[in-house]
């Protein structure tokens, strides 16, 4: 059949630790020479991946889509045996709420359900972090195909209904895998049953695992299991079913598909293909990487934080410098004002500022100021430092360089028995997160 829009949802990368085998850059630019608009990457249990994944798709011209193979389980918080149910549930971020939804339901996996050696979710933690974020069926080890598999249709129809209750009906989509497995064949049919009952689409995936389907990647993907089940190549713990889990073009995923359904028409597999184009159209998702997320800082009378910082800074220098102020005290104020506000550190300064002062008045002995920071006129003023920079001949360019673009590092030192009082001021005012 004619080519078809298709792209991957359903791929892992060496953060796949011992499981995937692709390089990241390599996916995108596989992706782009095959002409798909978009890729995702949903490695096992984790996102670390995805800024990498961001900035390579954008490089090769093509859509990022970010998402996670999660592993669910009935209770994320109950310590499980080997014999307690372990399944992956693939998601996908529709948006830049949903993104940090899955970082939020990744690192809670970790933090609150770390079950043998793998981090795992359960429905009620997917609930709470469910906004911006689409669900696919899953492959054969998701908990809709085990219950198919083991004939426990009302069970997988039941499982199915929760999760679009937590998302959204709109946001389930049943996945389908051209693999020749047998299993795999009889989980293809059900998801196109349950499709066809519910309205809606199917999803092909590949479960990409490796780059192409050439000998080397299908080998080095075999050893790599090896290495994860300390096993030997002649003698192998755990292979894969064949020479299939990799990224494939439209006109191969249309051509195993049909190989393995025969019965499927044209209109069927095409369907099947172009629905991932319509999940990726369904994904926006804006990363700034260009810009250091620095908390806002509220001012008074509305005054910009750069105009605060300035009034607070000349504040500073009647202090320091007494009435006249000197012609080279003002210059330099003016100078490192304007510097600190073209780089947007006008709001850095506005914090370290408040919570030296903080210390200050609840008697916590604060250090006078090392490092770099004491070539700082600004600093000086506010009282961050004590060290006068005109006076010793410091360099501000040493702290602050709009050459060398890079957060400023102020170090200071604070009573240690009492320090732990100015981290809860600044957790209190700013928020946890």
């Amino acid at each position: 059949m004619a080519s078809v829009p298709f792209c991957h949802l359903h791929v892992h990368s060496e953060y796949s630790l011992l499981d995937g085998a692709n390089k990241i850059d390599a996916l995108a630019e596989r992706a782009a020479k095959l002409d798909q608009p978009a890729i995702a990457l949903t490695d096992h249990g984790v996102m670390n991946g995805a800024v990498e994944l961001y900035s390579a798709a954008q490089k090769h011209g093509i859509k990022p889509i970010v998402g996670c193979e999660v592993y669910f389980v009935d209770d994320h918080k109950v310590a499980g045996d080997r014999r307690s149910e372990r399944n992956h549930l693939t998601l996908l971020a529709s948006s830049t709420a949903g993104y940090r939804n899955l970082v939020a339901l990744c690192s809670r996996g970790f933090l609150d359900g770390y079950q043998r050696g793998k981090p795992t979710v359960d429905m009620d933690l997917i609930a709470q972090h469910s906004e911006g974020v689409i669900g696919l069926s899953g492959c054969l080890q998701s908990r809709f195909a085990r219950r198919v598999i083991d004939g426990k249709e009302e069970e997988a129809r039941k499982h199915m209904e929760l999760l679009a209750e937590v998302l959204g009906r709109d946001n389930i989509y049943f996945e389908v895998q051209p693999n020749a497995i047998p299993e795999q064949k009889i989980l293809n049919e059900a998801a196109f049953k349950f499709g066809r009952e519910w309205g809606r689409p199917v999803a092909a995936t590949a479960d990409a695992h490796y780059l192409d389907g050439s000998e080397q990647c299908f080998g080095n993907h075999q050893a790599l299991l090896c290495v994860q089940t300390k096993s030997t190549l002649e003698n192998p713990k755990m292979s894969f079913s064949g020479n299939e889990y990799y990224i494939k073009s439209a006109e191969q995923m249309a051509a195993d598909l049909k190989r393995d359904h025969p019965d499927l028409s044209a209109s069927e597999i095409e369907a099947a293909l172009t629905s991932t184009v319509e999940i990726a159209e369904r994904c926006s998702l804006e990363i700034e990487l260009d810009r250091r997320l620095i908390p806002s800082f509220e001012t008074p009378d509305q005054l910009s934080e750069a105009d605060y910082l300035r009034k607070l800074v000349f504040e500073g220098l009647a202090v320091r410098y007494g009435d006249p102020l000197p012609d080279a005290a003002r210059e330099r104020a003016d100078q490192e004002l304007e510097v600190i506000d073209r780089m947007g550190f006008s709001a850095y300064f506005l914090i370290v500022w408040d919570f030296i002062r903080y210390a200050r008045e609840q008697g916590i002995p604060v250090g006078p100021g090392r490092g770099s920071a004491a070539g700082s006129l600004v600093a000086y003023c506010l009282r961050i430092t004590d060290v006068d920079p005109i006076d010793y001949d410091l360099i501000f360019e040493r702290f602050l360089n709009p050459e060398r673009i890079s957060l400023p590092d102020i170090d200071i030192d604070f009573c240690e028995r009492r320090r732990g009082e100015v981290i809860d001021y600044v957790t209190r005012k700013y928020g946890r997160e």
